[in-house]
């Protein structure tokens, strides 16, 4: 009876350890903490997975595109073109890869951050409805419409040429 009372008793003030450490230990503890929160948020079956691997491909993209000269606030229309903007005249050749990489090509930092934080916020409300997959295939689905209604592609191609509402 004493052993389940010492052990139930042990179990309760677990939660409470961090609580008799000094400050310097908490402090210490709290980035391997967060560190292991960010490694599972991309290794296992976190629900904001796929919002995470979103962000790093887009800010990845956008890495790579300042080390090629690329500017931070202020970029070049011509060199964002270069890195896979959905141009309206080069996907109408024929670059219709165009379309989705501009899902993840942005014209600079704050473009980037606006998008990103619009991502989390709607991610939010999504994440409980749909799974990694389709969040994924959503993402990337509705990304192509937007290029192409954003350009007036859709419309250049005459896929809706009787509607008179596109």
């Amino acid at each position: 009876l004493f052993g389940i009372w010492a052990h139930s008793r042990k179990s309760l003030h677990a939660p409470f350890q961090s609580l008799k450490m000094s400050k310097q230990q908490r402090f210490a503890a709290k980035p391997e903490n967060k560190f292991r929160w960010f490694i599972n948020l991309f290794f296992t079956s976190h629900p904001m997975q796929p919002v995470a691997w979103i962000i790093l491909a887009n800010t990845a993209m956008f890495f790579a595109m300042l080390a090629n000269g690329v500017g931070f606030f202020d970029t070049d229309v011509d060199k964002v073109i270069l890195w896979g903007a959905a141009w309206k005249k080069l996907v109408l050749e024929g670059e219709y890869w165009r379309l989705l990489s501009a899902c993840f090509v942005h014209f600079g930092f704050e473009h980037l951050m606006g998008n990103m934080v619009g991502l989390v916020m709607a991610s939010i409300f999504l994440v409980v409805i749909l799974n990694r997959w389709q969040f994924i295939f959503g993402y990337l689905v509705t990304g192509i419409i937007r290029m192409s209604c954003t350009n007036g592609i859709l419309r250049s191609l005459s896929l809706f040429k009787r509607s008179s509402s596109v």
